[in-house]
């Protein structure tokens, strides 16, 4: 019900869940699993926005990717998903990631990143990350 409440405030209308939903949710999911930038910018709205709560936001198709510019190089390593909850148009995934930076430097952080479909694509992200 927690989750619920909060999608309501993002100001989206809640939609029945559809196998399409359902697809680009997974698919999403996979792009982020397989480091595959390109497949996730092709799955976004060309007004896409990603909060990453505490950093920065990314408004935009084009500013996504200038942001996987920015951290060529970092690559996830593995990613757990705890809980994955799908309403309507709205989603949730939540987890630990084990990344690796330019560097090679190692690194793990709990996620919970928030989705908002719209019109068969990705609309919104938030996502919230705790370092492990």
């Amino acid at each position: 019900m927690l989750c619920f409440s909060f999608f309501v405030n993002l100001g989206y209308d809640t939609k029945i869940i559809t196998m399409d939903n359902q697809a680009l949710f997974e698919k999403v999911l996979q792009t982020f699993d397989n480091n595959d930038s390109d497949g996730l910018i092709a799955l976004v709205t060309d007004d896409f926005e990603w909060e990453m709560m505490g950093d920065q936001t990314v408004k935009g198709k084009d500013a996504l990717k200038q942001m996987f510019a920015e951290v060529d190089g970092t690559e996830m390593l593995s990613c757990t998903k705890e809980l994955k909850l799908l309403d309507g148009n709205k989603g949730a995934c939540n987890g630990i990631v084990k990344m690796k930076n330019a560097k090679g430097e190692l690194f793990e952080m709990y996620y919970c990143d928030l989705y908002v479909f719209e019109g068969g694509l990705l609309r919104k992200m938030v996502t919230y990350n705790i370092k492990k």
